[in-house]
């Protein structure tokens, strides 16, 4: 999984840095959180994509995370995630690769067993890391009883 990961960085790296990076439709800037140091409160989002892949800026990848979300485009968020959540070890990016790959297959029971395997392990992850949310997911699991991947999440998402 890690060689597959630093192919992924490579390949946006070598990107070149005039180029733009393409947003949803219709989009141009984020509006960040506010900073009180800056009146300025919008970044391109090749910008906090550049923030999040090359210095795992938690502040970055919160308000891309956030911007994705409010206009239903959260699985978007999935690739900086996965950089987040393997290469910075930020929690809250281990709870969105799970929740980004439920999100994706939750109106279909037609999800494959390697991605199931995935996102519990990143549930998992995440409630390792302390993730409140993570963990009280993982307990009503274990509590369930239940075994395997796919069963668990089948508990989780298909009642």
């Amino acid at each position: 999984m890690n060689k597959y990961l630093l192919i992924m960085i490579s390949l946006i790296s070598l990107c070149n840095p005039n180029c733009k990076q393409q947003a949803p439709k219709g989009w141009t800037h984020v509006y960040t959180m506010n900073d009180p140091r800056k009146n300025d409160t919008t970044m391109t989002f090749s910008d906090l994509r550049n923030k999040i892949v090359f210095n795992g800026d938690i502040k970055a990848y919160k308000n891309l995370r956030m911007a994705y979300w409010d206009n239903d485009y959260p699985e978007e968020i999935l690739f900086y995630s996965i950089i987040m959540a393997n290469l910075y070890d930020y929690d809250q990016a281990c709870y969105d690769v799970y929740s980004s790959l439920k999100n994706i297959y939750i109106h279909t029971l037609q999800i494959d067993d390697v991605t199931v395997n995935l996102a519990m392990i990143y549930l998992f992850k995440a409630a390792e890391k302390g993730h409140d949310q993570a963990k009280k997911t993982v307990e009503k699991v274990l509590n369930s009883g239940i075994k395997g991947s796919r069963e668990q999440f089948e508990f989780l998402h298909c009642k």
